[in-house]
C-alpha cells in the first residue's frame, strides 16, 4: 500500500527499489488550452546540474548515463487528466548526482496569462518500475502556488539510501528561468 505524503515530509526508499518510475500528474482546464511539461534535474551537492546534460526534458529525454529516461507524457485512461513519467534507475546514477528535482512548468504562461492556481490534481507519485507497484504518492495542496512552474518534488541521497521529499513549491517563473537557477547554460 502507498504512503500518502503531505508538503515538506520525506520518506525512504525502499531499498530492493532500485528502479522507480515517477510519475507527475495534473489537470489542466478544458475551456482553456494549457501546455504543462514536466523535467527532471540532476544535481551534484550544491544544487546544481553537473553540465547541460543533467537537464532532462522533452529537447533531451535521456541522461547521458542512460539513469534518467522521460517516457512521453498524455492523458490518462479516458479523462481530462495527464500525465509525464520519468524511468529512473538508482543504482547507475553517478555518486555525484545526490538530488534529482522534478519540476513542471507551463509553455508561455506569462503570455498566455496562466498561472498553476488554475491547474487541478496535481501529485506526483513513486512506483517501483518492477512490480508496478505504487510507493509513494504526494497530492499537491491547492496552494502550490500561482506561479508558472512548480517543483512537484525530489529524490535525493542520503548515507547511501534515496529519500523521496514531496515540495510542491510554486515558482513565479518559466522553465528557462528554473533551467538557469539549477546552472544550465543553454537548453
Amino acid at each position: 500500500m502507498a504512503v500518502s505524503l503531505i508538503r515538506g515530509q520525506n520518506i525512504e526508499t525502499p531499498s530492493d527499489a532500485t528502479q522507480v518510475n515517477v510519475e507527475l500528474g495534473w489537470r489542466a482546464p478544458a475551456a482553456v488550452e494549457f501546455d504543462l511539461t514536466a523535467s527532471a534535474f540532476l544535481l551534484n551537492s550544491f544544487r546544481r546540474v553537473r553540465s547541460d546534460a543533467d537537464f532532462i526534458f522533452y529537447g533531451r529525454p535521456k541522461s547521458q548515463c542512460g539513469s534518467v529516461v522521460r517516457m512521453s507524457g498524455g492523458r490518462v485512461g479516458h479523462t481530462e487528466d495527464e500525465a509525464e513519467t520519468f524511468c529512473v534507475d538508482l543504482a547507475a546514477l553517478p555518486q555525484d548526482v545526490e538530488r534529482i528535482a522534478f519540476v513542471v512548468s507551463i509553455s508561455d504562461a506569462q503570455a498566455r496569462v496562466q498561472d498553476f492556481g488554475e491547474v487541478d490534481s496535481a501529485y506526483i507519485r513513486l512506483i517501483d518500475a518492477r512490480s508496478d507497484e505504487e510507493l509513494v504518492r504526494f497530492d499537491l495542496p491547492e496552494d502550490a502556488g500561482d506561479g508558472q512552474s512548480a517543483i512537484f518534488g525530489e529524490l535525493s541521497r542520503r548515507d547511501g539510501e534515496w529519500v523521496f521529499r514531496a515540495l510542491g513549491t510554486g515558482l513565479g517563473y518559466g522553465l528557462g528561468t528554473v533551467a538557469r537557477n539549477y546552472g544550465v547554460e543553454r537548453s
